[in-house]
């Protein structure tokens, strides 16, 4: 049995630098997510990053360039989704059970999802419709399992790590 390791001194980075990878990975599970969610209700794959890019940059602005409100959504997800990444990993990087983590990143995801939409429901008034669709929730829900795993990328990350003396 080898002995606990003491915490390092770089282990707020590590932790940072883990949870922005597990947010950016989230964030892409999330795209594929509303893509496919999109697809099944029978609407095009990128509704929902152009939604979210017309909620921030307003329509009239983004009008004939679908390709570039898709793009800029998928940007400010993934974006933000490494954002919060890196906020989980500061919060989870004490808690060793990957049970806790888990069920903290998913009451994260949820409480993630309130947030954006209570701040951005200020701006206008396209947020409460466009945070109230469904796939927009589970998506949240998704990407709070998926910082569910930071514990096991943040142990990768550490174990490369020798302990600070």
């Amino acid at each position: 049995m080898q002995p606990a390791r003491r915490p390092s001194s770089s282990e707020p980075s590590i932790a940072a630098f883990a949870g922005l990878e597990t947010g950016v990975l989230g964030g892409l599970v999330i795209l594929a997510w509303y893509a496919l969610s999109s697809v099944a209700r029978g609407e095009a794959a990128w509704t929902v990053p152009a939604d979210l890019a017309a909620l921030l940059y307003r329509w009239p602005s983004l009008e004939g360039r679908l390709t570039l409100a898709a793009a800029s959504g998928a940007a400010i997800e993934i974006v933000g989704a490494g954002a919060s990444g890196i906020l989980f990993g500061s919060i989870a990087r004490g808690v060793r059970s990957h049970r806790r983590v888990l069920l903290l990143g998913v009451l994260f995801g949820l409480g993630w999802h309130y947030a954006l939409q209570a701040i951005l429901a200020r701006h206008s008034t396209a947020a409460d419709y466009l945070f109230s669709q469904r796939p927009v929730i589970a998506g949240h829900l998704l990407f709070g399992l998926w910082l569910g795993m930071f514990t096991r990328l943040f142990d990768r990350i550490r174990a490369g790590f020798p302990p600070s003396k």
